[in-house]
């Protein structure tokens, strides 16, 4: 960083769509839209681990005390948790039988994850997409204990947490209004129209 030098190439997959580091500055992780997951040592420079967790992947988050991984796909419709450490697979969330804004059972990709810090909470955040719902999930639970909200909008795309962890923003392509959601009580507290919504 100080000589902006670039030092070493790493292997990774096609299409890199999200990366995390490990909370003890050892691990960096990748996952790419063609499911590969991989693990590099950053002490080393070289990859440690990679396992595969999809056909086309979307997104990646680490939990806080640096223990599972949780990977969201668009193909198949799950979301994978692994063990951070070893890569191996540890829980499959399925979500292809979901019901969508207007009641119909739809197969939902999985748009977007995060993590979120355990002062508010132990716990995943991961968007369906066609099925309009954020799922909250419990890392420190021995079963990944689900709760959902729903009616977030239709096709859901992107999200992001406020700084402090508490309030969840998840962007609707054709509802066009970010929904605002309160992380600890899963409620829904507002929807946001675009200017042009």
């Amino acid at each position: 960083a100080d000589k902006h030098k670039l030092i070493k190439h790493m292997p990774g997959g096609v299409r890199v769509h999200g990366y995390t580091f490990h909370p003890n500055g050892r691990y960096a992780y990748n996952l790419a839209r063609d499911g590969w997951l991989f693990q590099y040592d950053l002490f080393t420079l070289e990859p440690r681990r990679k396992v595969r967790v999809g056909m086309d992947a979307r997104g990646i988050a680490i939990s806080d005390d640096g223990k599972w991984l949780l990977c969201g796909n668009y193909i198949p419709s799950q979301a994978v948790i692994v063990d951070a450490l070893t890569l191996m697979p540890k829980k499959v969330i399925t979500t292809d039988k979901v019901k969508d804004t207007e009641g119909n059972m739809v197969s939902s990709r999985i748009c977007a994850v995060v993590d979120v810090k355990e002062e508010v909470g132990p716990y995943f955040l991961m968007a369906l997409k066609e099925g309009g719902q954020v799922w909250r999930i419990n890392w420190k639970d021995p079963d990944f204990k689900v709760t959902k909200v729903a009616g977030l909008g239709k096709i859901l795309h992107d999200g992001f947490l406020r700084p402090d962890n508490k309030i969840f923003f998840m962007a609707s392509q054709l509802s066009d209004w970010v929904a605002v959601v309160d992380v600890k009580t899963l409620q829904l507290v507002k929807t946001k129209h675009t200017p042009d919504g």
